[in-house]
């Protein structure tokens, strides 16, 4: 399987990620991903204003709301608390180092 469709398999399977994102998963250079997406992809996938790429026939419409952000760490579940979401995004907390990422909310959260 080539890059070209490493990256529509996975835009697929997990729609919604950055060129980063993209290029840690499939093991390329982030140039590489951006190369592809901005060229032979153009038409095939599409980018929304949180730089998330989406198939075309999948990404959302124009008209739909974007979802509101969450800030997750993304250590260890075991070492994460989520605080309580009142019209702010839930912030996960650890004690070790912190990194964090945006999601879209999700009530199960």
């Amino acid at each position: 399987m080539d890059l070209i469709d490493s990256i529509l398999a996975e835009l697929k399977q997990v729609p919604g990620q950055t060129a980063l994102q993209l290029a840690k998963k499939l093991g390329a250079e982030k140039g590489d991903i951006n190369s592809l997406l901005y060229g032979r992809l153009k038409g095939k996938c599409t980018q929304d204003k949180g730089y998330r790429w989406f198939l075309s026939e999948e990404a959302p419409k124009k008209d739909e709301p974007e979802a509101e952000p969450v800030l997750l760490n993304l250590l260890n579940s075991s070492h994460c608390e989520i605080a309580p979401a009142d019209k702010s995004p839930a912030t996960a907390r650890s004690r070790r180092k912190h990194r964090y990422a945006m999601i879209p909310s999700c009530n199960s959260l």
